[in-house]
């Protein structure tokens, strides 16, 4: 049983629950699992660039790292017990999403905010739930930069997020083509 409070929508936002892994429901978009280090090493800020996360950061400061995880082995990540599992993690994403979500290892109060990409809120939800949970946003559009995780006891892992797709420069669009046929004329005259 969840008690929802602080649920502010926005027009086709929607908050979710789900199931976390191993059988992980829903299933949608990019998955980081974050099973790719060894645990107890920390946490690269911009280690997931290339899956289209631009960064993971804790707004205090406090370092990350992957831990042993019970919910979805071998890692999930988090503050650790010398910071006594608390922290504000925040996901950057390189481009706009439309679905964010992550599993929550806890149990405890948690918020969880979707921003868009001037940093102003589009959503938050924040309850008290179970031990282990899948949980996230669904927008209407792709307008998700910031995904943020709040609360005094937790682990993360699994983060999924549905990304649109990156608009080519008007430059590409008009001058691509062309360019695409001077190669081969100038293929052709090489001969």
């Amino acid at each position: 049983m969840f008690l929802f409070a602080g649920f502010v929508p926005t027009a086709g936002a929607a908050f979710f629950s789900g199931t976390p892994s191993p059988s992980l429901s829903p299933v949608f978009g990019t998955l980081i699992n974050f099973d790719d280090m060894p645990t107890y090493t920390a946490v690269p800020s911009n280690g997931y660039v290339a899956q289209g996360v631009a960064a993971i950061t804790e707004l205090g400061g406090i370092p990350l790292g992957y831990y042993p995880g019970t919910q979805s082995p071998p890692n999930y990540i988090g503050t650790g017990s010398s910071y006594g599992w608390a922290g504000d993690i925040q996901f950057t994403f390189t481009g706009l999403a439309s679905e964010v979500g992550v599993g929550f290892a806890g149990p405890s109060t948690v918020t969880y905010a979707v921003y868009d990409s001037s940093h102003n809120l589009l959503e938050s939800n924040m309850f008290s739930g179970a031990a282990n949970g899948y949980y996230g946003f669904q927008e209407g559009t792709a307008d998700i930069k910031y995904f943020e995780v709040s609360s005094s006891f937790f682990a993360l892992d699994d983060l999924q997020f549905k990304a649109s797709a990156v608009p080519l420069p008007a430059s590409l669009l008009l001058f691509g083509p062309g360019l695409a046929g001077l190669a081969a004329i100038r293929r052709r005259f090489k001969k």
